[in-house]
Order: C-alpha cells, then sequence, then structure tokens
C-alpha cells in the first residue's frame, strides 16, 4: 500500500490526507474505531476521526481570540454568525491566522528563520432555515 493511512480524518465529512489542519468553530469530533471502508471508503482500516464544525443558528453570536508567545508566534481566531433574512437565510464564517518567526538558526547560512510559517483557514457556511 505505501504511505497510505491507516486512519481516515475528515472534517463535514470532506477526506484530509493528513492530520495539519487548525481545528476551530467545532461542534463535536466523531471517533469511530476499527474499519470503516464500507462507510467512508479506502484509508480508514483503522478507523475514522471526523470532526463535525458548528453550523449557522437563527440569533447573532460573535467570538474572537489571539494568543501571543515566544519569536513572534501569534494566532488570531474569529467567528461571526448572522441570520440574513430572519430565520431563512444563515450565515457563518469563520477564521484563524497563525505566523512564527522561526525558532532555530542555521549554522550552515546563518539563516535565523527557519522554521518560520505563516498559515491562513477560514470557512463560511450559508444555510436556509
Amino acid at each position: 500500500m505505501g504511505n497510505s493511512p491507516a486512519l481516515g480524518f475528515f472534517v463535514d465529512d470532506v477526506y484530509f490526507p493528513g492530520f495539519d489542519i487548525g481545528l476551530h468553530d467545532v461542534e463535536r469530533i466523531k471517533v469511530l474505531r476499527g474499519p470503516q471502508g464500507t462507510l467512508y471508503g479506502r484509508n480508514t482500516e483503522a478507523g475514522v476521526i471526523n470532526v463535525i464544525s458548528k453550523r449557522p443558528v437563527d440569533h447573532w453570536e460573535a467570538s474572537a481570540a489571539a494568543d501571543y508567545g515566544s519569536f513572534r508566534t501569534g494566532e488570531l481566531r474569529a467567528m461571526v454568525n448572522a441570520p440574513l433574512s430572519g430565520d431563512r437565510l444563515l450565515f457563518r464564517a469563520s477564521g484563524r491566522y497563525k505566523r512564527s518567526d522561526g525558532w532555530y538558526e542555521s549554522a550552515a547560512t546563518g539563516d535565523d528563520d527557519i522554521g518560520a510559517y505563516e498559515q491562513t483557514e477560514g470557512r463560511a457556511t450559508l444555510r436556509r432555515g
């Protein structure tokens, strides 16, 4: 089989080949043990982790959070939920931004931002009520 993962990782029923995804605005996480090929297809011999995001609701809601650490490492998270047309059209959006300047220096080149990264994630849902 090569390097195929034995555990399936899904977010809102969409397969992700790796676990390198930020979890924000999560309603629940379902863990299914054992082979799940019948329900989820290949690469699920050991089981499935299924992350279910929060769905839009019929009232206004918003949140924001920030973290900051060493080496100018930071993370911003935000979410907004809005009923666009009473309870007939609902909208929810969430996002996350992460960055770091890196935390070690290359002895060969003197470059001091090895390990630096910048990552942006977002999700939006529009639903009829």
